[in-house]
This record gives structure tokens, C-alpha cells and sequence, in this order.
């Protein structure tokens, strides 16, 4: 599991003090050891939430004391729990009933909470008055609604043409560049970049309109499905193709 490249930015560009790289890696890294060859290599500890109860506060000071933004501490945790060397996909109904792994248990029992603390966060944060656009709200909307999909389609296109790698069956460049223009919505990150790089003011509420006008992705993503002929897929028919 990679961070994108908004949290590796916001973990590089936006210290939350003097950052301290000792304590850092001293206590990231011991909480990375302690899953590692402690809970998953010795004990071989099948349920999840060992994994994140002592790993994950230990990762979350580290991160406090070194000075980078807590809201990363289990991004280098979550590797560590014990998985399936493959995967069925998130979205497919069989893999309740096939995958007991630790990384699966934590996906689905988290999916359904993430969703409701995102939306609060939306609304808690999301407040300005239409008055506040100014040059960041365009910045913002370009960079999501344009940039978004230009970087998933061409970095795809790296990935396949020069490192060999594939793409999941059945979907081709049509079906990803409307998936490219879908993840345009970027309102939840790119508030939460926005409070992290910008102090309260005008500066702060124009780029908060940026993130919000992002939701227009929704539509131009049905006018590019809608051009570009992408239909529904069903899991049986991307099997059979």
C-alpha cells in the first residue's frame, strides 16, 4: 500500500515543527520491527487489530515528536499486516468469503467508518461563502479536474509500455480515462492539504472553493463515459473478456 503523492507532500513540505528525525525513525521503526517480526513472523497473530492498537500509537508519536503530521502515522503501519499474495479486488463479492487475511479484515471493517469521518470532516471543514473564489480556487479545480486525470492516464501508460506491467482485465484507455476524470474529486485531501499549507484567510477559503468545485468531476466524467461509448461492467462480463 503506497501513499499518494498529496501525503507524501504534505508529510515533506508541511512540518508541524522542528522536525526531529531521530525520534522519528526511532519510533516509526520500532513500531514497523515490532509488526513485523513480533506479531506477524513469531506469533503469527491472525486478527488485525493488534497490528494497529500497539503499532499504531507508537508510529503516531513518532511522527508527532518528529515534527511530521500525525494524520500519516499508519501509512508505513499498514504494510505490516500479514496478506494474501494476491487479490481478488476490493469491489468483488467473492472476497468476503475468500480472503480472512489481517490487510482484508481491516479493509472492509474500516470501509463503511472511513466513509462517515470523511463526510463529517467535508462538512466540518468545508465552509466558505461563494464571494471567497479568487486565483487558488482555479488553481485547485485545474489541478484536480485536469491534472487528475492526466497523470492517471499517462503514468498508466509508462507503467504499461515501459515497466511491462498490466492493466486489470478487462479495462482499457477509454474505461481509465473516464476513471482518471472520476478521481478529480479530491474534496476531502484537498481540504485537508489546504488547512495544512495555507493560514486562515482569503487565501485559505479560495482554495477550499477549488476543492469543492472538484465535484464537478462527477458530471464530466458521465459526458466522457458517454462519448467515449464506456458502458456498465459486470465482474462476469470483464471474467468472460
Amino acid at each position: 500500500m503506497i501513499p499518494s503523492r498529496r501525503l507524501i507532500i504534505l508529510a515533506v513540505a508541511y512540518p508541524t515543527g522542528e522536525m526531529h528525525l531521530v525520534t522519528f525513525f526511532l519510533f516509526v521503526g520500532g513500531a514497523i520491527l515490532f509488526n513485523v517480526f513480533i506479531l506477524k513472523n513469531w506469533l503469527k497473530v491472525p486478527n488485525f487489530w493488534w497490528y494497529i492498537v500497539i503499532a499504531g500509537p507508537l508510529s503516531w508519536y513518532g511522527f508527532f515528536k518528529g515534527g511530521i503530521h500525525p494524520a500519516l502515522a499508519l501509512v508505513p503501519i499498514i504494510p505490516t499486516l500479514p496478506h494474501d499474495k494476491s487479490d481478488v479486488g476490493f469491489f468483488e463479492g467473492m472476497e468476503d468469503e475468500t480472503k480472512k487475511d489481517p490487510l482484508n479484515q481491516f479493509e472492509h471493517w474500516w470501509k463503511n467508518p472511513v466513509e462517515l469521518i470523511l463526510m463529517l470532516f467535508g462538512f466540518a471543514n468545508a465552509g466558505v461563502a461563494f464571494s471567497a473564489m479568487g486565483l487558488a480556487t482555479g488553481f485547485v479545480t485545474v489541478g484536480l479536474l485536469l491534472g487528475k486525470p492526466i497523470g492517471i492516464v499517462l503514468l498508466t501508460f509508462v507503467a504499461v509500455k515501459i515497466f511491462r506491467l498490466e492493466m486489470p482485465t478487462g479495462m482499457n484507455y477509454r474505461d481509465l480515462t473516464v476513471l482518471g476524470i472520476m478521481a478529480g474529486i479530491g474534496f476531502t485531501v484537498a481540504l485537508f492539504i489546504a488547512t495544512v499549507a495555507f493560514p486562515p484567510g482569503a487565501i485559505l477559503d479560495s482554495a477550499k472553493m477549488g476543492a469543492l468545485f472538484s465535484f464537478f468531476a462527477s458530471f464530466l466524467a458521465f459526458i466522457a463515459a458517454w462519448i467515449l461509448r464506456v458502458g456498465k461492467y459486470s465482474s462476469k462480463k470483464i471474467g468472460e473478456s
